[in-house]
């Protein structure tokens, strides 16, 4: 094989890195073109013939740097005796996962791990992410190993963002769950990159999983399972991580739609749960399933409706829509801020609006539609007071979200 100029550049770089490099070509692919090989200020030696004189040559050098070359490797039924000298030598390779390898900043050795995922760097843009991942992250240094090495590429197949192994990890565990709620390809990318082991003994190290059949499906309904593992009388599959990643999603506005494809993709769960061996304050505390939601709201209307709310240590007496309002808001710990001047104004606005929409909101509707006598002055005067308090939430509105 001939050389063109990377290879050539390649070359001239490790020399003006390192006195001495070998280039083991087990292949043998240059053996016919190293002969005309010239790099500026190195001597290259190419192995052949009596190994051990070569050698002695190569320790005796001067101060010239040095590329030693051998084609087909070590003889099998021979003793190595260039072995100490490719041990003091930079390696060098030809190959397409050492140019990875070399891109990214990893040790040669890395070669083997990058070869096995090909089909990864089948895309230059996920070449130069994981190039970009290798520099930036703390981890993921030259002398990585493999299981790190797995782990950078499935940040980059994930779009994962964190920092440290353990943050990087969540991030995948996140993209496992939203690819199956929302049902897209992620599995099958991995699995075609290779990765798939590599995946799994992620999240069993971070959040305790384990299957005899893993897959996207099967560790997403582990996550919700766990978590609802007080309702359906179950011990935890996985690890409290499992609790914090759908916590995180279920308080995520933009990942509300993940969420709820998630419910509903594991309703399994749902019939799991014994809704009537659980106590109100059980079934409050877990917010994630849609059945417990309904049943809960179902009662707790019926009870407010009636004036008392039953679901504590005792009855309490509530009675008028705001007051029901800011009632509910405090037992949930929901919708009312608990800073005083997010408080004062919250309140400020709903009091605003339990003291006019109901009066001039009803009293227009009343003289307008439904009053025997139409009175020309009460139609005026609701109908101006109603376009006055509607001006003034049109501008409330136009300033906050």
């Amino acid at each position: 094989m001939a050389f063109d100029e990377g290879v050539r550049d390649r070359l001239q770089a490790a020399c003006q890195e390192s006195r001495l490099v070998f280039w083991e070509d087990e292949p043998g692919e240059f053996a016919d073109s190293i002969g005309g090989l010239a790099l500026d200020g190195v001597e290259v030696i190419i192995v052949r013939g009596n190994e051990f004189a070569l050698k002695r040559r190569i320790l005796r050098g001067g101060g010239d740097r040095v590329l030693v070359y051998r084609a087909g490797g070590a003889h099998a039924s021979d003793f190595d005796y260039l072995l100490d000298v490719k041990l003091m030598a930079r390696p060098f390779s030809c190959s397409l996962a050492s140019s990875w390898a070399e891109e990214c900043g990893l040790a040669p050795s890395a070669e083997a791990t990058l070869s096995a995922h090909a089909a990864f760097f089948a895309s230059g843009k996920r070449l130069q992410q994981f190039s970009s991942a290798c520099h930036s992250s703390g981890w993921l240094s030259r002398s990585a190993n493999r299981e790190d090495i797995e782990l950078g590429l499935l940040v980059v197949a994930c779009g994962a963002k964190g920092t440290s192994k353990v943050d990087v990890t969540r991030d995948i565990a996140r993209a496992v769950v939203r690819s199956f709620a929302l049902d897209r390809d992620l599995e099958t990318q991995i699995e075609r990159y290779g990765l798939g082991e590599a995946l799994w003994s992620s999240l069993r190290a971070v959040y305790d999983y384990s299957s005899d059949a893993p897959s996207f499906a099967d560790f997403s309904t582990a996550v919700v399972l766990t978590c609802c593992s007080d309702l359906v009388g179950q011990e935890p599959t996985l690890g409290p991580e499992a609790a914090i990643l759908l916590s995180s999603m279920s308080r995520d506005s933009t990942e509300a739609s993940a969420f709820e494809a998630l419910i509903s993709r594991t309703e399994d769960v749902e019939s799991l749960v014994r809704l009537e061996a659980c106590d109100r304050e059980t079934l409050v505390s877990n917010p994630y399933l849609h059945r417990v939601d309904r049943w809960i709201l179902g009662g707790l209307v019926a009870d407010v409706a009636a004036g008392m709310d039953r679901s504590g240590l005792g009855p309490t007496r509530v009675c008028g829509s705001g007051a029901i309002l800011t009632y509910l808001a405090e037992k949930f710990g929901a919708f009312l801020p608990t800073a005083p001047a997010q408080r004062a104004e919250c309140l400020s606005w709903l009091f605003w609006q339990m003291g006019s929409a109901p009066f001039l909101g009803g009293g227009f509707g009343h003289f307008y539609a439904y009053a025997p006598v139409k009175i020309e002055y009460a139609i005026d005067r609701y109908a101006m007071e109603v376009k006055r308090q509607l001006d003034v939430l049109d501008r409330r509105l136009a300033e906050n979200e």
